[in-house]
């Protein structure tokens, strides 16, 4: 049984700017489900906490809202929108984390030159940098939008990461996806990821 995420005050805060903003939603929803699995599945690799867990979750359900402006450069977007719209109730660091983190979900990987990122301090960099890895992972395993993989379960060592995932059925184009955006995961984590895949249960 598939483990349920609720929605605290900030995130169904969230959900409401998405409607008025007239974005997308299920996906994020699906993508922030699977990356709170991958974050609650590592918690011994990355050392991370409830809060850290909060602000992936927040920036889960922001990384596309930049779509509403243009879908190029979209997660620059996102990163503008999460800084300058009053309506996220947010604290200054904490906005400055959350669009750090959506703004990463694809495309360049975190950096010192790019301006907000060089606004955040050292350990919240390293906060950025590992949940954008598991942020961009879970979005790569929605590529199609369709909502049809899920995160189950997973094993480690020291090479390799490999996460159970259920899924009516993957396309060798989602498969390519997952692995190339798990580029960063391979970064911050060191270890590969490899997908082990189960057929979705008929009663789910």
């Amino acid at each position: 049984m598939r483990k349920k995420n609720s929605l605290d005050r900030k995130a169904e805060g969230i959900m409401e700017v998405l409607r008025d903003y007239d974005a997308e939603t299920v996906h994020p929803c699906h993508v922030a489900a699977n990356a709170l699995s991958i974050f609650d599945l590592l918690g011994e690799l990355h050392q991370l906490g409830a809060n850290e867990r909060k602000l992936l979750l927040y920036a889960s359900l922001l990384h596309d809202i930049g779509w509403v402006v243009s879908a190029k450069g979209h997660h620059k977007q996102s990163l503008k929108i999460i800084m300058e719209d009053s309506r996220l109730d947010f604290g200054e660091r904490e906005r400055l984390v959350i669009a750090n983190i959506a703004r990463y979900h694809r495309k360049s990987f975190p950096s010192e030159k790019h301006r907000h990122f060089t606004y955040l301090k050292p350990g919240d960099r390293d906060v950025v940098r590992t949940l954008a890895a598991i942020l961009r992972l879970s979005d790569g395993m929605d590529y199609m939008h369709r909502s049809g993989i899920f995160v189950e379960d997973c094993t480690y060592d020291e090479k390799m990461v490999t996460f159970t995932c259920s899924a009516d059925s993957v396309s060798i184009e989602e498969e390519k996806k997952i692995q190339n955006k798990s580029a960063l995961f391979r970064e911050v984590f060191g270890r590969l990821v490899r997908i082990s895949w189960t057929k979705i249960p008929q009663n789910e």
